[in-house]
């Protein structure tokens, strides 16, 4: 029997429901950390961090988005 292999997530990124659904502005972080403390910093909403498999574009460092 073969196991299924896991691939872990390129980047994480912040989504914030916004009407009825969640949606993201394009930025990619390496850890789901840097995506939740982005999200809590813009959003007065619900967010959240979710994994994605595009590339990291962005780092959330000293509470500024550094590309």
């Amino acid at each position: 029997m073969r196991c299924a292999r896991v691939i872990p997530p390129v980047s994480f990124v912040s989504e914030v429901f916004a009407g009825d659904r969640y949606s993201d502005d394009g930025i990619r972080f390496a850890t789901a950390a840097e995506a939740l403390a982005y999200g809590r910093a813009r959003a007065y909403a619900a967010y959240r961090a979710t994994p994605s498999d595009e590339p990291v574009n962005y780092r959330w460092t000293d509470g500024k988005l550094v590309s």
